[in-house]
């Protein structure tokens, strides 16, 4: 797994800050599936208690 990291984002974290939205952004594009994974987990949390796990099939 890696990310794919734009110069503007890589040149915000050598010089500051990342911008949380840019570097969301990024995970999200750069990691798909894991993207779709993690906040499929969080909806079921969301909607579903306090539990939740990837072993299963979604109840959506």
């Amino acid at each position: 797994m890696s990310l794919t990291v734009s110069l503007q984002l890589l040149h915000q974290a050598k010089h500051g800050d990342v911008d949380d939205a840019a570097f969301i952004d990024c995970i999200r594009t750069s990691l798909p599936y894991a993207w779709k994974v993690v906040t499929s987990l969080v909806d079921d949390l969301h909607h579903g208690g306090e539990f939740a796990d990837n072993q299963g099939p979604s109840a959506r």
